[in-house]
């Protein structure tokens, strides 16, 4: 990925880092011209991990429908939602 927008994102005591930004399977979006989304978190050594999921806009809205279906937001989560959209 060849990150375009950072933003940094903590998730219970571990700080990490969301990423959009052009993915590696369309570098520069010159395919599609879309971006994909990261979660990047440190390793046990606190280097970034290699393991970080990268997902493609749809896969990404994909999750979060899953999650809302299966009510796995909670109401703090869905109030964000609502808000951005």
């Amino acid at each position: 990925m060849v990150p375009i927008y950072r933003e940094e994102f903590r998730v219970r005591d571990q700080d990490g880092e969301l990423v959009l930004g052009w993915p590696t399977w369309d570098p520069q979006g010159k395919k599609w011209g879309r971006m994909s989304a990261k979660y990047i978190y440190p390793d046990k050594a606190g280097r970034p991990s290699r393991g970080a999921p990268e997902v493609s806009m749809e896969v990404l809205v994909g999750m979060v429908k899953l999650a809302v279906k299966n009510g796995q937001l909670r109401e703090q989560e869905r109030k964000q939602l609502r808000k951005l959209l």
